[in-house]
C-alpha cells in the first residue's frame, strides 16, 4: 500500500547523525521515527551469563520458531535438564513488552515466570493483559527483583530474588530485608522496556521530552470533558484527562521539529509508548512539512512566505499598538499572520507557526532593575519544550528597557527556543523606520531574500 501510494522504501542502510546531515542537505524535509530500540538490561552480577538475552533477541527468535513449527535454540535443552523436561524462562518485568515474551513462551512449551519491582497496582501493563497472561499459565509475581544470577560453565542456572515494597506510584521500590528466593532457569529475558538511543546528538532528543500538564489548561481542552473523567483501571488508575492532554502535548511536539527541516515522531520523540501515539505523531509531523513546505535552498520569491503568530503582553495598549502594526506589516509582505494575548497561546498554537514574535511591556523600576512583565514571564515559563521554533521578541519601554531582552532570549532558551529578532522600542520609535527594520529581521529568518527589505519596508509604511 505504501509503495502504491508512491513511497520509495530503501532498506539496508544504516543511518547515523553524519548521514542526518547529509540526507538534510539532499531533501526538504527529514522525519526521524527509528523508535526507542535501546533495550534496558538490570545490572546485575552474573548478567553477561549466557542465556541472559533481551526482549527483542527472544521475540525475533520465538516469532520465527513459531512461524516455521520448529523448536526455538533459546530454548534448547540445556546442561543437567533431564530429557523432556520443560524449559524455565525468567522474564524481568511485568509490563507489555514482558508479557509478549512470558506468552510467546508459553506457546513454545516453556514455563514463563515474569518478576518484576513495581507493586501491581502502579505496573505499567494494562490489566487486561496481565490477565490474559495468567489464563495462558504465566507465572507473575509483583515485588520482587533479581539481585544475582549464577551459573556454571558460563551458562546461568539459577536467580537470586529478593523481595520488595512500593508505598506510591511516585517512589521507586525498595529492596526488603525479606529472606531471598532462588529460582533454577534455562533463559533469563531481560524485558524491562526500552529507551531512547542517545546516538543522534543535536537533531534527537537523547530523553523523552518532558509532557508536563500545564496548571492552566486549555480552554476547549478543559471544556471537553476529559479533565472529569476519572482515573479507572485500564488507565492504570491514573487521570484520564492528564494522560490524554500528555498525549496531545506529545503530538504537537512532533511539529515543532528539532533542527532546521527535521521532525522527530514517534518513540523517538517521546520515549517507549503506544503505536497509535507514533502513528498520531507521525501523522502531525507529515501535515508540519507539508504547511511549511520547507526547501534545502533559496527558492526566489516565493507564494507563501511563512506563518506568524504574533503574541503580547500589553497593559497600557502600546505594547498591543506595536503587535497589530507589525503584524500589518508582515502580512503585507506576503506572511500569514495572526495575533494573540500571549496568556491565550499554547503549544497548539506555537506548533502551528513557523515563527512566533514574542511582545511584553518593561515593568520594574530602574534602581531595581526592570525585565519583562510578570504575567509575560509566567506565560513564558508555562510553555513545553520549544523544539526547532523560531522566535522573535520585542519589548515597549517609557523609560529604559534595561536587560528586558536578554531575559526574554534566558527564558526561552531555558524551553529550546532559538531566538532569531530582538527589538526594544522606545516612546519614539513604535512606528516607522524602526519597526520596518524588526519586521525585516523577522522575515529574514524564514525566506534570506535580497527582496525581503524593501517590501516590508513598502507594507509597514
Amino acid at each position: 500500500q505504501l509503495r502504491a501510494a508512491g513511497v520509495r522504501l530503501v532498506s539496508g542502510h544504516e543511518i547515523t547523525p553524519e548521514r542526518v546531515e547529509e540526507l538534510r542537505q539532499s531533501y526538504d524535509a527529514v522525519i526521524l521515527a527509528h523508535g526507542a530500540g535501546k533495550a534496558l538490561r538490570l545490572p546485575v552480577p552474573g548478567g553477561d551469563l549466557g542465556g541472559v538475552v533481551d526482549a527483542t533477541e527472544f521475540l525475533n527468535e520465538a516469532r520465527t520458531a513459531l512461524n516455521q513449527s520448529r523448536p526455538c535454540p533459546l530454548l534448547s535443552q540445556s546442561e543437567g535438564r533431564r530429557a523432556g523436561e520443560q524449559a524455565t524462562v525468567l522474564v524481568l518485568g511485568a509490563g507489555n513488552t514482558a508479557m509478549d515474551v512470558a506468552r510467546l513462551a508459553r506457546r513454545l512449551g516453556a514455563r514463563a515466570i515474569c518478576v518484576d519491582w513495581m507493586d501491581r497496582r502502579f505496573a505499567p501493563v494494562r490489566p487486561d493483559e496481565l490477565d490474559e497472561a495468567s489464563e495462558e499459565g504465566v507465572d507473575i509475581r509483583f515485588c520482587r527483583t533479581v539481585t544475582r544470577l549464577e551459573g556454571s560453565g558460563g551458562q546461568v542456572e539459577r536467580a537470586v530474588l529478593s523481595t520488595t515494597r512500593q508505598v506510591s506510584p511516585t517512589r521507586l521500590p525498595e529492596v526488603t530485608g525479606a529472606p531471598v528466593t532462588e529460582e533454577n532457569v534455562d533463559l533469563v529475558v531481560m524485558a524491562m522496556g526500552y529507551r531512547i538511543d542517545p546516538a543522534f546528538p543535536g537533531v534527537a532528543p537523547d530523553k523523552p521530552i518532558a509532557r508536563r500538564v500545564p496548571e492552566l489548561v486549555d480552554r476547549r481542552f478543559q471544556a471537553s470533558g476529559l479533565l472529569a473523567g476519572g482515573a479507572p483501571a485500564f488507565a492504570r488508575h491514573r487521570p484520564v484527562g492528564e494522560l490524554s492532554l500528555a498525549r496531545e502535548i506529545g503530538r504537537m511536539s512532533a511539529a515543532l521539529g528539532t533542527v532546521e527541516r527535521v521532525f522527530v515522531a514517534g518513540d523517538a520523540l517521546v520515549g517507549p509508548s503506544t503505536v497509535v501515539e507514533a502513528m498520531s505523531q507521525g501523522r502531525r509531523a507529515a501535515e508540519a512539512v507539508l504547511d511549511r513546505q520547507p526547501h534545502v535552498g533559496p527558492t526566489g520569491h516565493p507564494d507563501k512566505v511563512g506563518t506568524i503568530l504574533v503574541a503580547f503582553e500589553s497593559r497600557s495598549g502600546h505594547t498591543e499598538a506595536l503587535a497589530r502594526d507589525l503584524a500589518q506589516g508582515l502580512s503585507g509582505a506576503g506572511a500569514k499572520v495572526s495575533t494573540r494575548r500571549l496568556c491565550d497561546i499554547g503549544l497548539a498554537e506555537i506548533a502551528a507557526a513557523d515563527l512566533v514574535v514574542l511582545g511584553t511591556w518593561v515593568e520594574g523600576f530602574i534602581v531595581a532593575g526592570v525585565g519583562p512583565a510578570r504575567a509575560a514571564r509566567a506565560a513564558i515559563e508555562a510553555f513545553p519544550d520549544l523544539g526547532a521554533t523560531k522566535l522573535a521578541t520585542f519589548c515597549s519601554y517609557g523609560v529604559a528597557p534595561g536587560a528586558t531582552l536578554a531575559k526574554m532570549r534566558r527564558l526561552l532558551e531555558a524551553k529550546g527556543g532559538r531566538v532569531v529578532a530582538e527589538h526594544a522600542f522606545g516612546p519614539r520609535e513604535r512606528a516607522g523606520t524602526s519597526l520596518a527594520k524588526f519586521a525585516s529581521e523577522v522575515l529574514g529568518a524564514l525566506v534570506p531574500e535580497p527582496w525581503v527589505d524593501d517590501v516590508v519596508e513598502a507594507a509597514v509604511s
